[in-house]
């Protein structure tokens, strides 16, 4: 079995009362303010976002929701080519750095 992932060194803030609103897409890419490394002709076709001839990148961008509520968020990285299990994706969102994990092949979701 894969190995089981450290719980994020961050606590999340208090969530409202309300209902969760139903799912829509993150656009990242149609609402970045700042990329680097990051291949823009294949990200332009709209099939993903993926490093271009680089060994790093980043997006930054802002999303608006659509409604107020409980939101849960599912962020899908993956190795297209197999990857390394040295790989690893820092992921911050609003400033916080939620974490640094590495490219597990045998994990995820679903």
């Amino acid at each position: 079995p894969p190995p089981d992932h450290p719980a994020p060194p961050y606590e999340a803030p208090p969530i409202p009362p309300g209902h969760t609103p139903p799912p829509f897409p993150l656009l990242f890419w149609d609402y970045r303010t700042q990329q680097a490394g990051l291949d823009e002709e294949y990200a332009n076709t709209g099939a993903g976002v993926r490093l271009g001839a680089a060994t790093s990148g980043t997006l930054s961008g802002s999303i608006n929701f659509p409604a107020a509520g409980r939101w849960s968020v599912f962020l899908v990285l993956h190795a297209a080519e197999g990857g390394d299990a040295s790989d690893e994706v820092t992921v911050t969102v609003n400033g916080a750095e939620l974490g640094t994990f590495n490219n597990n092949g045998g994990g995820g979701f679903p």
